[in-house]
């Protein structure tokens, strides 16, 4: 995944303990014009040098609305970890959004 200068994502820790609730991802949109998004995201672990998706629990919906950012902006997002159909062990772990075909942007922290 190529790194993006228009969109910049982080998560306010760097490390969690494996009994983490919720992760708040950060939003900043430091292009010149606004952009477009919603909520889906894909939460990942690295495993054996490769990144793998982590499945969400069968009863997984989403909400489908669109959230403009404008520039120099920011938006958090909270991520649910009871919505995942795995258990979080110590390890590598990345979140996934995309914000058009072209547009993929990740944020990666740890689990100890």
């Amino acid at each position: 995944m190529k790194k993006n200068n228009d969109v910049e994502m982080t998560v306010t820790q760097n490390k969690y303990t494996s009994n983490l609730k919720d992760i708040s991802l950060e939003i900043i949109n430091k292009s010149d014009s606004s952009i477009t998004f919603d909520f889906p995201y894909q939460l990942e672990t690295y495993v054996n040098g490769s990144w793998y998706k982590i499945p969400f629990k069968n009863n997984k919906g989403w909400i489908m609305i669109g959230i403009v950012l404008k520039p120099n902006e920011s938006y958090t997002q909270n991520i649910s970890v009871k919505q995942l159909d795995f258990e979080l062990s110590p390890g590598e772990y990345r979140i996934v959004k995309s914000f058009s075909e072209e547009l993929i942007v990740s944020a990666e922290f740890l689990v100890e």
